[in-house]
């Protein structure tokens, strides 16, 4: 995006001024991010955050107005960022993808991690399957290439653990299948996602690209 695509929008709704600067095509969800906010309005404080997505929105005090910032997923998620484009857009895709295929969302956080073999974002087509698990931070996903090259399971030494914020930056489509229960295989090619497959019965639960 350019900086012609962005827009900041300000509510001044309790007395005290918020802004959230976003996408242009994304300004409705901006102001609905301030609405939500304003609801909470008597805790505001520096700091005070409220979950989006796969991580916080936070309010930093700036002179007379309060910004809302979030995590710089393209960057450095330990710093954080104005434009919250990137933010809102996949608060949208991890609810999308599995309401396209009649399901519930499931929670993942930005700093889970996901179990890659190496060199995945090499491959054009790749399949992404999840766990079960309880492990703090352990997402249950993996990621592999499609199809698998031999039917013999992957050794230790071929494997990566990454944050979901690195496999956002490698590939946006894998991320965005994120939100995907337990028991669905999401198929990517390039940097969409062709196709939902519930593993129970290998029926074909959405097709793409999505």
């Amino acid at each position: 995006m350019n900086a012609v695509d962005v827009i900041s929008i300000r509510s001044s709704a309790t007395g005290r001024t918020i802004r959230a600067t976003a996408a242009a095509d994304l300004e409705a969800l901006a102001r609905g991010i301030l609405t939500e906010f304003e609801e909470h309005a008597p805790a505001w404080r520096d700091g005070y955050t409220i979950e989006l997505g796969w991580g916080p929105l936070t309010l930093r005090a700036d002179g007379e107005e309060i910004i809302v910032v979030a995590p710089d997923y393209a960057r450095d998620p330990a710093h954080t960022t104005e434009d919250l484009s990137l933010t809102i857009w996949l608060a949208v895709s991890l609810n999308a993808l599995p309401s396209a295929a009649g399901l519930s969302a499931a929670q993942i956080s930005f700093d889970d991690d996901v179990i890659c073999v190496k060199e995945w974002e090499r491959h054009p087509l790749l399949s992404l399957t999840r766990i079960a698990t309880t492990t703090p931070r352990d997402s249950g996903w993996f990621v592999e290439p499609f199809p698998p090259a031999s039917d013999e399971p992957w050794r230790a030494e071929q494997l990566v653990r990454l944050p979901a914020w690195r496999v956002l930056q490698e590939r946006r489509a894998v991320a965005r299948s994120f939100g995907l229960p337990v028991g669905v295989t999401a198929i990517v090619e390039g940097d969409a996602v062709r196709t939902l497959v519930r593993e129970s019965d290998r029926a074909v639960l959405a097709e793409g690209p999505l």
